[in-house]
């Protein structure tokens, strides 16, 4: 975007970003994916309580939410990534 592009007064654009209004559904498809995925790999991890986990698995928890941070919001990127990230993780 060029820089005399940018208006302030612009809701629509600060609101919506400049991706088309499709790409809203497919970001709460990805968001229920994610989130299937994260809350199958934590039961799998076994632990139910934060204070339970043990420094391996507190860094996998934060290495899942890292992976699934980006192809969550960006249209670009694939799920197929971090889904390969999360098993290699649960494998450890």
């Amino acid at each position: 975007m060029k820089q005399d592009e940018i208006v302030l007064s612009d809701i629509a654009r600060l609101a919506f970003g400049q991706n088309p209004s499709m790409f809203l559904l497919e970001v709460i498809g990805r968001a229920v994916i994610c989130f299937v995925l994260i809350i199958v790999a934590l039961r799998l991890l076994g632990r139910r309580v934060a204070s339970q986990y043990t420094l391996f698995e507190l860094s996998a928890v934060v290495t899942m939410a890292g992976t699934m941070g980006v192809p969550l919001l960006d249209d670009k990127r694939g799920l197929l990534p971090p889904l390969v990230i999360i098993t290699s993780l649960l494998a450890l």
